[in-house]
């Protein structure tokens, strides 16, 4: 019973490219049966009015003290919720140490609440969804483009440092993997460090007349220090990632050519690498 809600929580992630009236009914039914399976609990749950109120905000036409206070709750909030510092939510857990081939270290995968809670709010409220064919064309080319280099330039990097070897496969877990990944990490990353930090502070750096790289370079070393538990050369890899996804993302401002480097290149790392890394 555990996974119903996260499955809500994905089908209103998936929603938000179709409609956002479907997409609201799936969250409201996912934090519903969140609470019914005992997987959310009510001090957990003000979180949600918290991070809703600080977009809301921050999307308004506010002073600017008021706002910046909404980006430091929000922000804030977030990173607690990440890194699992607030209470009352219990993740369903769909591997636990498994080794997805020889060599490999140890693999736990959970479906993180905290993520899908985050990002929901994130893709409903400020970042805008590709509809229309040519922009899907743009969506497509950026990936391409970026992702290619991306893929060759971080493996080819992961592999010097020893951090993977080689190893193509295609384990059992590949189906929730992909999924996972997908929807509960490349979606929940790029909304928030291209989709919310990227874009506000690129439209700082244009309010003071500051290059906009400076935006895409810091983005992607606090994305690259959130990488802190997997070790040194995990922080400056995903540090590396995120200039890609960025770039992606800054060459037409639609969060869904992030969204695919960052998948490419995951999917890369998990079929034909050590994953999560080499077992030394």
């Amino acid at each position: 019973m555990l996974y119903i809600p996260h499955i809500c929580f994905i089908m209103s992630l998936a929603s938000c490219w179709f409609s956002k009236k479907i997409a609201l009914i799936f969250y409201v039914g996912a934090i519903a049966a969140g609470l019914f399976v005992g997987a959310l609990q009510p001090l957990a749950l003000l979180t949600i009015p918290v991070l809703f109120g600080s977009l809301y905000v921050i999307q308004g036409r506010y002073n600017k003290a008021l706002t910046a206070l909404a980006h430091i709750a929000f922000t804030t909030l977030s990173f607690f919720l990440f890194f699992h510092f607030v209470p009352g939510i219990s993740n369903f857990k769909i591997f636990d140490a498994v080794f997805v081939s020889e060599r490999c270290a140890p693999f736990t995968m959970y479906l993180n609440m905290e993520n899908e809670i985050i990002a929901f709010l994130l893709m409903y409220m400020i970042v805008p969804t590709s509809c229309a064919r040519t922009e899907w064309k743009q969506v497509f080319v950026s990936a391409g483009i970026y992702g290619s280099i991306c893929i060759v330039s971080l493996m080819a990097a992961a592999l010097a440092t020893g951090f993977v070897k080689f190893n193509p496969k295609f384990p059992p877990q590949t189906f929730w993997f992909l999924v996972n990944n997908l929807m509960l990490v490349c979606i929940v990353q790029e909304a928030f460090f291209r989709g919310y930090i990227q874009k506000h502070l690129t439209a700082w750096c244009e309010a003071h007349q500051i290059s906009e790289m400076f935006a895409l370079v810091a983005a992607s070393i606090i994305f690259g220090l959130c990488h802190y538990q997997s070790g040194v050369v995990m922080v400056i890899l995903s540090t590396i990632a995120g200039l890609f996804y960025g770039a992606a993302y800054m060459r037409n401002n639609r969060i869904e050519a992030a969204i695919l480097v960052h998948f490419a290149l995951n999917a890369a790392h998990f079929f034909f690498f050590s994953y999560p890394s080499f077992a030394r």
